[in-house]
């Protein structure tokens, strides 16, 4: 007769309001009432098991020596856990050392094939950034809509907002002050509050100081370290050496996600330029204006042939990795014609090319503005020195989407990203 278990008990109608007893066997091949077994009961049921073989005669399968283990004829105790009859086992077998060893053994490596699968299949998470633009913070009178005292006030409480969440990165896109060195002393420090790393983009405004201070702002400002170093940036005596990358460009990788961060006061008419810069700056706004085009304006700028270069190198290095792309400047690339790059249209060009890139994101123009084309998400966030109304946003980046949670005047969006 094959190994199994008789099972008796008693079934409670609460229906019906009363008790039913009735009797019933089942024969369960291959199940012996050895230690660990567990038997599933659907309803409220109340039982014995009794184990039964072939003349009651011998040991059973819960019985590892034939012993009395499990005495034929001889009813076994079980107790009730939730909806299982679990069998009470014969002095301490269950506990027995060789077979907690394979339980924990069984279970260790159910883990490590659990997190294994895990790691293969699960997308990576969310990048959340805080993103502000155009502090234009400056210890003078308000001019029209540009509230420069309220600038502290508002970049408090963006701070704190900022810092009440678990933010992966923040940006400022440019113009942290108005004019004046002196005012960088109350930008400075209140930007060292940041939980998140702070990421400096280079703006116009952030250049209206004394040339005396202009070959080291970057250093002052705490740009990141391989954006300012002397072999790829401002010599003492505030020329440009010609070696290494653009100063005031760097990237950053944030799990699927590549931030490249753009100078575009590299041709302009208030950072630094040595005369390779001031004749490209020179020819690029004159074919403008022969184009009766007025992005020249000497508030603007624009990306040098050798950041182009740069830029479409790391746009490369990122379709290679399979890594998604956003691209932040100051300056954007369409709205307001005199408020855009001097070369917008040939650093389109080269952008539009790579389908790793999914926005550009820019300050600057203090209204704001938002373009798509070509698949390329172009967000003008709103500068936060106009009015007396507050302005910044939180980023979250996923899989397939941008999604913008706006602050004050700044708008909330739902940008899906191509594939």
């Amino acid at each position: 007769m094959a190994d199994c278990c008789q099972v008796q008990f008693s079934h409670r109608n609460s229906k019906q309001g009363k008790k039913m007893n009735r009797i019933k066997s089942a024969l369960v091949p291959g199940l012996g009432p050895g230690p660990g077994f567990h038997l599933k009961m659907a309803g409220n049921l109340t039982g014995v098991i009794k184990p039964v073989s072939d003349q009651l005669q011998g040991s059973l399968p819960g019985s590892r020596d034939g012993s009395a283990g499990n005495q034929p004829g001889k009813i076994q105790r079980y107790e009730r856990q939730g909806k299982l009859l679990t069998r009470i086992p014969p002095n301490g077998a269950e506990n027995s050392p060789g077979r907690i060893q394979k339980i924990l053994l069984r279970t260790f490596t159910l883990l490590l094939l659990l997190c294994a699968s895990n790691s293969f299949s699960q997308e990576p998470g969310p990048v959340k950034l805080g993103i502000f633009t155009d502090c234009q913070y400056c210890n003078c009178e308000a001019n029209g809509n540009r509230q420069y005292r309220l600038s502290l006030a508002k970049l408090d409480s963006c701070i704190v907002v900022f810092n009440s969440l678990p933010l992966d990165a923040v940006f400022h896109l440019g113009d942290m002050i108005d004019h004046g060195y002196e005012n960088f002393d109350s930008i400075l420090p209140r930007f060292a509050k940041f939980k998140a790393p702070l990421n400096l983009v280079l703006g116009n405004h952030d250049y209206m100081i004394k040339t005396k201070y202009k070959a080291g702002l970057i250093d002052h400002v705490g740009l990141p370290e391989d954006s300012r170093r002397m072999d790829a940036g401002w010599t003492q005596d505030g020329r440009r050496v010609e070696k290494g990358k653009t100063p005031g460009t760097y990237t950053l990788t944030i799990s699927n996600w590549r931030f490249i961060v753009l100078n575009g006061d590299d041709l302009s008419y208030f950072a630094p330029q040595d005369q390779q810069q001031v004749n490209e700056r020179n020819d690029m706004v004159g074919q403008q204006y022969m184009n009766l085009k007025s992005n020249g304006m000497p508030w603007n700028g624009g990306i040098s042939k050798k950041q182009m270069t740069w830029l479409d190198e790391q746009l490369k290095a990122a379709s290679t990795e399979g890594k998604n792309v956003i691209i932040l400047c100051h300056f954007p690339l369409f709205g307001k014609e005199n408020h855009i790059l001097f070369n917008s249209k040939e650093v389109y060009a080269l952008i539009s090319g790579y389908p790793c890139v999914k926005a550009w994101f820019n300050g600057h123009y203090h209204a704001g503005a938002y373009f798509f084309k070509d698949g390329i998400h172009l967000v003008n966030f709103k500068g936060m020195v106009d009015t007396k109304q507050n302005t910044f946003a939180v980023v979250r980046l996923t899989s397939d989407s941008i999604l913008i949670k706006g602050y004050g005047r700044e708008t909330d969006r739902k940008l899906k990203i191509r594939k």
